[in-house]
């Protein structure tokens, strides 16, 4: 055995049953992996009571790995119905492009010179997310005005709403079981947890900033971080304005091995999904 193999044997035998666990959990993030047959030879030097608090601290460990296994996922699903709003708000972003295209297309104005579009009796176009009216209004045949432009439909603008509520209710759930996973990693001195919290979180947290109010008030520049056009407030995932689900932080706390999410309550009862597909299926008759 080389000196530093032996200082470093010396180290481990000198630890705490716990500190070891840390050890051999971390080890492989923090560059100094164990190999299968040191940790057995270590383990089995133990005394009985030494080896309870080891057996104890992996147990406590395994309930941590798999809450945060738990938040990862939860993040997922977060992201997984922002994308599916995003489908909608992207179709009608486009909409409002080529309605903008042709009220302030370069050159004449296209609809200012079309004689066959008469002042006050706008063209309606009805399109899957809303309705665009293009005409012109007055005697100087100006192409926009309060009863020209896009429109997003009630029923649309029902199923975003319900998109929002179904991201902010899975957000509070996450945020509720990214606390406890948190306090829990603390307590256990695992500091190698919290930087695997920040990563499953922080798209979440940054996914729809700049809002569109933000940018439109000079607030904040660029492009959101992930939902490419800034979003309406109504509609957006405000990470801090998400508050933790009490729910779920009584049902961790309780029972951090067994318990169930939210989402599973909402998937026996039906109701969530059977009331937003409802409202889809109507608009699409």
């Amino acid at each position: 055995m080389s000196k530093l193999e032996g200082r470093l044997d010396q180290l481990l035998r000198d630890m705490s049953p716990e500190d070891k666990a840390r050890y051999f959990i971390q080890g492989p993030l923090l560059g100094h992996e164990v190999s299968d047959l040191e940790q057995c030879q270590l383990i089995d030097r133990m005394k009985p009571e030494e080896g309870r608090r080891y057996n104890a601290f992996l147990q406590r460990w395994h309930r941590l790995r798999r809450n945060l296994g738990m938040l990862l996922t939860m993040a997922s699903e977060v992201k997984d119905k922002l994308l599916s709003r995003d489908r909608i708000l992207w179709y009608w972003r486009g909409v409002l492009d080529v309605e903008q295209a042709l009220v302030f297309s370069h050159g004449p104005a296209l609809l200012q010179e079309n004689l066959n579009v008469k002042p006050g009796k706008p063209l309606e176009i009805h399109t899957l997310v809303g309705v665009v009216r293009l005409g012109v209004l007055g005697k100087d045949r100006l192409p926009f005005g309060r009863r020209l432009g896009a429109e997003v439909s009630e029923k649309m603008q029902e199923i975003l709403g319900l998109y929002a509520q179904m991201v902010r209710q899975r957000a509070s759930e996450c945020k509720a079981l990214a606390a406890y996973v948190e306090e829990e990693a603390e307590a256990m001195e695992m500091g190698t947890v919290k930087p695997l919290i920040h990563w499953a979180l922080r798209e979440l947290k940054e996914y729809d900033r700049p809002l569109l109010r933000e940018v439109v008030s000079g607030a904040r520049e660029g492009i959101p971080e992930g939902a490419i056009y800034p979003v309406e407030e109504r509609w957006a995932l405000v990470w801090e304005d998400v508050e933790e689900d009490p729910e779920t932080s009584r049902r961790v706390r309780e029972d951090p091995t067994n318990w169930e999410s939210m989402e599973v309550d909402r998937l026996l009862a039906g109701r969530s999904q059977g009331e937003f597909w409802q409202v889809v299926t109507s608009q699409m008759d």
